[in-house]
This record gives C-alpha cells, sequence and structure tokens, in this order.
C-alpha cells in the first residue's frame, strides 16, 4: 500500500522534516537538500536508504536566436568558472560541465 502525497510548499526541507516526526515513512530529496533540515530535527531520525544515478539538473538553455559565437563565448565561459567562483558557490555545484543528448537518457527511461 503506498500514498504518494507533495511536500508543503514543495521544499525538500518539508519532506525531511515529515519523515523525521513519521508523518510520513519514506520521502524523496535530493542529495544536496539531504542536510538543509538538520537544525530542525533529531540527530539520526532520518536515513538515507538509496542512491540513484545523478539527474541532469542547472540546464542553462540558450535562445536558437541567439549568434553563434555568443553562444561559445557563453558556454566556454560557464566551463571555465573556477570552483571558487561566487557563482558557483552560490548555486552550491563545483562545476557546469557540457552535456549530452545521452545524459537525458535517465530521464527518458523514467518516463518510460
Amino acid at each position: 500500500d503506498c500514498q504518494l502525497s507533495e511536500a508543503a510548499d514543495h521544499r525538500e526541507e518539508n519532506v525531511i522534516i515529515s519523515v523525521s516526526i513519521g508523518d510520513v515513512d519514506a520521502g524523496f530529496i535530493s542529495e544536496y537538500a539531504l542536510h538543509k533540515a538538520d537544525q530542525y530535527i533529531t540527530p539520526g531520525s532520518i536515513t538515507s536508504v538509496l542512491t540513484t544515478a545523478p539527474l541532469p539538473n542547472w540546464v542553462v538553455s540558450i535562445s536558437r536566436k541567439m549568434p553563434q559565437v555568443q553562444k561559445d563565448d557563453l558556454r566556454e565561459a560557464l566551463l571555465n568558472l573556477p570552483p571558487e567562483d561566487p557563482a558557483l558557490k552560490a548555486l552550491r555545484i563545483s562545476s557546469f560541465k557540457a552535456a549530452s543528448d545521452a545524459d537525458y537518457d535517465i530521464i527518458r527511461d523514467i518516463i518510460e
């Protein structure tokens, strides 16, 4: 028996709190969010059961109408940001990487 519900305000920390206090038996969150609610829960009240393959995120989309030289410059600028760059720190990522169409096969597999 499984009943799915959405977290309040669609926030991952609310998933963590709901699991911690026993309102739900399990929740699904990103690895990034794992410690977002630490200050609100009893230590050890949640456990990671399974880690999935990484899903593509932080996708940068560019208009097809943008001149190719600008697209290339933007791509290079993002790919060459140093790990200590304030933008990467604010996003809590270490770098951008060039994506290929195959990177999204995991999403296609989930949908099928």
